[in-house]
């Protein structure tokens, strides 16, 4: 972050973001937002004839960064912004993430200096054997040039990586030839150096660090033929996408709403989260499009504070395991219930502030994470009435059932197929005596709405006057297209039988996980939208944890979704 404050600072808006404050203690820096959207988000979704234009802004912006001094050295296309809204992609926005960026000529021996994303980044940055290594601008135009490239070819990451491994990068420059003939028709002869560059970039011999003042004289040049294109308007006639020959094999979008509980009973899961989020990030690395917004769930405030905290927006995975790390559970836990709902609410609403706003086309998801169960929930035993609609009311005089709710029993016996270790006699048996005990417990009121020993706080809504109404909040998020994951802490039965309701309403699975298993339902609900990554993962899994079960009801969510595919 100082480093990335220092450099912003110089550049003063030129190219990148705007400072807008800057907490050296705790290392937080604010910033300007620009664009809307990453060029890994949109990468099949430009129109064909944007990407002149987008090349020579993105380029120009590039050699701004050059002329202040500076190599970015982490250029790739999750830090090339660009502005999207209804329409689709309408422009470019700029660069961002100036983490690694360092005065050019500079040796990159500087604590986190070395390292970078590939394919993008040249090997001169990112191996320890290059650390008395001087920077130079061609270090940028290389992985300039192969984001390009790739946005010329398509596909994933590792498939554009292996493409350029194969044969000496030949089918992947036959890939970028074709595509770029495309996107520059009868001009493709004045921008020939552009095409110089992209070619040598996805050669063996570009990655030699005597190639890097090449790389730097091919850069300037490239730029230099785009300058026809400086007052072009991004209103192109054509408005084709996915026109490249990888786009087939795009890698699935995940937008995932994660809410945890943050008091203080989940301190350990968070502290492990912490220590093993990393595991995920190297999961999904360049197979998953995902973005990741993380709320931390507290309880109802005295004092008007919200008692849902947003740690992030549309992470992608590196980034939210920065997040994780200023994660504490320290809330005060002033009784058995917890905000649930209020974030259940915030998860679907758009007014009067839209708190999640997931991409158009992508599998949206939330998980609750827990060792509690709503406000509300004591109110009525709706839990006990949805098994009781689904197996007929038992009359109780003569002991005899009556016909079941057809919706609910297909509802409930479905659940049961696919949460079978959850769903026993014995459990719901220990849930029902445990909630009859948890009402008995729940005390009255003081005048001043403060619990009194064992009870449980009377609250008002956050968003509207009234306490949201869970049930509703889950029906209003599965019309956003979303499908609710829960993962329940602890040994509460209250608690499980609250979250096994709401993910039977919310369309998706119930996870009881034991130490260090939160880790494991999260690869797994992270990676459930590619089934070949998620197998992959369970294999790997159960190998190193024989017994665990956390994967158990998220296996048949991702073959069930398979088959209905």
């Amino acid at each position: 972050d100082l480093r990335e404050h220092e450099v912003l600072l110089q550049l003063d808006g030129a190219v990148g973001p705007e400072v807008l404050e800057f907490d050296q203690e705790k290392k937080i820096l604010k910033m300007t937002k620009i664009g809307t959207h990453d060029l890994s988000d949109v990468l099949h979704d430009l129109p064909v004839d944007s990407i002149p234009i987008l090349t020579h802004k993105f380029f120009t912006d590039l050699n701004k960064v050059h002329q202040s001094g500076y190599v970015h050295r982490d250029i790739k296309p999750g830090n090339i912004m660009v502005k999207v809204d209804s329409r689709g992609v309408y422009d470019y926005a700029g660069i961002v993430d100036f983490g690694m960026t360092l005065r050019s000529n500079k040796k990159q021996n500087e604590p986190l200096a070395i390292g970078g994303t590939k394919p993008y980044t040249h090997p001169t940055q990112s191996s320890k054997e290059f650390k008395e290594t001087r920077t130079n601008p061609g270090q940028d135009w290389f992985a300039a040039a192969r984001t390009i490239s790739h946005l010329l070819v398509g596909g994933s990451s590792p498939s554009f990586e292996a493409q350029i491994k194969k044969q000496d990068g030949v089918e992947v420059s036959n890939l970028i030839k074709k595509a770029f003939n495309r996107c520059f028709g009868s001009r493709k002869n004045d921008v020939k150096p552009l095409l110089d560059l992209l070619l040598f970039s996805v050669q063996p011999s570009s990655e030699s660090q005597s190639e890097l003042m090449s790389l730097f004289h091919m850069g300037e040049k490239a730029l230099s033929s785009l300058q026809s294109y400086s007052n072009t308007s991004w209103n192109t006639r054509n408005k084709q996408i996915s026109f490249q020959d990888g786009s087939r094999h795009r890698p699935k979008r995940h937008d995932v709403l994660l809410i945890v509980d943050n008091t203080e009973s989940m301190q350990s899961e968070i502290e492990f989260l912490k220590r093993k989020f990393d595991e995920i990030a190297e999961l999904v690395k360049g197979r998953i499009d995902l973005r990741i917004d993380l709320w931390s769930l507290g309880d109802y405030s005295d004092e008007g504070v919200s008692s849902i905290t947003s740690l992030g927006q549309r992470m992608r995975s590196d980034t939210f395991q920065q997040c994780v790390g200023n994660m504490e559970a320290t809330v005060e836990q002033k009784d058995e219930a917890e905000a649930y709902e209020v974030a259940l609410q915030r998860a679907y609403l758009k007014r009067p502030e839209n708190f999640w706003s997931p991409r158009e086309t992508t599998k949206r998801t939330i998980i609750l994470v827990g060792d509690s169960y709503a406000h509300g929930w004591l109110d009525s035993n709706e839990w006990g009435i949805v098994v009781s609609k689904a197996r007929g009311r038992r009359d109780k005089q003569t002991g005899t059932r009556g016909d079941p709710d057809p919706e609910i029993k297909a509802l409930y016996d479905d659940f049961s197929r696919r949460h079978s270790h959850y769903m026993t006699r014995e459990i719901e048996i220990e849930e029902r005596e445990a909630f009859s005990k948890a009402k008995d417990n729940k005390k009255s009121l003081d005048g001043r709405g403060k619990p009194q020993a064992g009870g449980h706080v009377l609250v008002p809504g956050e968003v509207n006057p009234q306490r949201p109404n869970y049930k509703k909040a889950i029906r209003g998020c599965v019309d956003k297209n979303a499908t609710i994951h829960t993962i329940g802490i602890g040994n509460n039965p209250v608690s499980s039988s609250f979250m096994k309701y709401v993910a039977m309403f919310g369309k998706g699975t119930f996870t009881k996980v034991g130490n260090g298993e939160l880790i494991i339902a999260l690869k797994g609900i992270f990676s459930s939208v590619d089934a070949k990554i998620f197998h992959d993962m369970e294999k790997e899994t159960l190998q190193l944890n024989p017994t665990t079960q956390a994967l158990n009801s998220i296996t048949t969510f991702v073959i069930d979704s398979m088959s209905e595919e």
